[in-house]
């Protein structure tokens, strides 16, 4: 009796660890599938300020810089 009650709740720890390691799995692919997404738009939006601030150093050192010898 005492062996058919391990052997059920074995069984029943097995299983609960079992959908526990594959909805963890699920949850990291679709979590890095996300992820990878995020990651293309942070990107493009580092991408963007870059281009902003090059423009604005450049208008910058237009404006302040009269000397051309300093400009090159």
């Amino acid at each position: 009796m005492f062996l058919l009650a391990m052997e059920a709740a074995i069984s029943v720890v097995t299983g609960e660890l079992v959908s526990r390691f594959i909805s963890f799995l699920k949850n990291k692919y679709y979590s890095s599938l996300s992820d990878a997404q995020s990651e293309e738009k942070l990107l493009g939006r580092l991408q963007h300020l870059l281009m902003r601030v090059s423009i604005i150093v450049e208008e910058a050192d237009a404006r302040y810089i009269t000397n051309p010898g300093m400009l090159l």
